[in-house]
């Protein structure tokens, strides 16, 4: 899900002249109407992910006592969520800039 979210990202200018151009012409709109359409979709996506991981995160440590925890995943799984993690704050950081802007 996460991979789906930041992929998303990258066919956003495409989807929105996908978009722009299936518009009827009488109806249309400026092409960054699309544009920013699109970029709210995956911002959503993104929100959702990252909102996801961050009820399955405390889940990934089991407390054993009070000085030992163990790990229900493998250390390259942990990795592995964390670098999706990082790769969609980016990708919503850099979204939340451009519809700002």
């Amino acid at each position: 899900m996460q991979n789906q979210a930041t992929d998303s990202v990258k066919y956003i200018e495409e989807s929105a002249t996908t978009l722009y151009l299936e518009t009827d012409p009488a109806n249309r709109q400026p092409r960054s109407h699309y544009v920013d359409h699109y970029r709210m979709l995956s911002l959503k996506q993104l929100e959702n992910v990252i909102a996801l991981h961050d009820l399955i995160e405390p889940t990934l440590f089991l407390k054993l006592d009070d000085t030992t925890t163990t790990t229900t995943v493998s250390a390259d799984v942990k990795d592995d969520l964390r670098l999706s993690l990082a790769e969609a704050l980016l990708a919503r950081d850099k979204l939340r800039a451009a519809l700002k802007g």
